[in-house]
């Protein structure tokens, strides 16, 4: 499987306990929870935010530190609204939480401005960990994902795109759980979203990768290495 990274920029130095942090993700259970555990652990202000446009508007109403984003949003495509934000903000990082695992979607993330990675089902002191040493102006790299930053700073990493880095995050994210035998009305279960949204999106990966139905998917996921099994 071939990557691309590009190392992001330093961020300011800030305090964690004169933080102001958004979290910007669609489940109340989720966010309820990190706000929590951030503002007793941290002493950080933690606000919230329920879909992309929330996250838009409060940006616009005060200064935040950090934003700890889900990119599997309802309302849009998380991967651009990380580049958004860094071309706009660049004293904004960008904390991303994802259920996929970092060989799926962390090179994506880094490669957009994202100052770290963390996987939802990870242990929470790995969240804790990538806060805080963002929040220090440094990046966090898990140390799974360090072997292939190196490789990358010392020009070992061939550096190659492939037909699938045309995708959207929404399309990406669709496309795996094709690749995972997952039905169409199944994906618009777990996303919440229309049979008719997830066949839209369906039919735009087709056409993106040349592909002409799901046994097509399945057999690219596994050439790119994407995935290494059925699930």
């Amino acid at each position: 499987m071939q990557y691309t990274y590009l190392p992001v920029q330093s961020q300011k130095r800030v305090k964690p306990r004169n933080a102001t942090i958004l979290i910007a993700d669609d489940f109340p259970v989720m966010r309820a929870g990190l706000k929590i555990l951030l503002a007793h652990t941290l002493e950080a202000d933690v606000v919230e935010a329920v879909n992309i446009r929330q996250l838009w508007e409060m940006l616009g109403k005060k200064k935040i530190d950090l934003v700890i984003l889900d990119i599997c949003m309802k309302d849009g495509d998380g991967l651009d609204v990380v580049k958004k934000l860094k071309d706009e903000s660049s004293d904004t990082a960008v904390l991303v939480l994802s259920r996929y695992s970092e060989e799926q979607y962390a090179l994506r993330a880094f490669q957009v401005g994202a100052s770290g990675f963390v996987c939802k089902e990870g242990p929470i002191n790995e969240l804790f960990d990538a806060v805080s040493k963002i929040l220090a102006g440094g990046t966090y790299i898990s140390s799974s994902m360090s072997d292939i930053v190196l490789r990358y700073i010392n020009g070992t990493l061939q550096i190659e795109r492939q037909p699938h880095d045309m995708l959207t995050e929404r399309e990406f994210q669709i496309f795996l759980m094709l690749a995972s035998c997952k039905t169409v009305g199944e994906i618009a279960n777990e996303l919440h979203v229309s049979c008719k949204t997830v066949s839209t999106h369906r039919q735009h990966i087709l056409e993106k990768l040349r592909l002409k139905n799901n046994l097509d998917v399945i057999k690219y996921a596994l050439k790119y290495q994407i995935i290494d099994h059925l699930q």
